[in-house]
């Protein structure tokens, strides 16, 4: 499920400003909701960390030239 099909749903819900006449329908929507956010908020957390593993890759590249400056590159 792509992020625009989560929030088209998420706006379907919240959409429509009528009471609840049944309780259980109103429980229904709200777990509909939870179940979409946490999608939603999956989403973000794949991406934050593919976006952390980039870094730590950067961040060893770096390293290994600084030691390799320090020791090993003669003038």
């Amino acid at each position: 499920m792509s992020k625009n099909e989560i929030e088209k749903k998420l706006e379907e819900l919240t959409s429509d400003y009528i009471g609840y006449g049944d309780p259980e329908a109103r429980l229904q929507d709200e777990r509909k909701f939870q179940l979409l956010m946490h999608k939603q908020i999956d989403k973000h957390e794949k991406t934050n960390t593919a976006i952390s593993y980039v870094n730590l890759i950067f961040a060893l590249i770096n390293i290994i030239l600084l030691v390799y400056q320090i020791f090993f590159y003669k003038l």
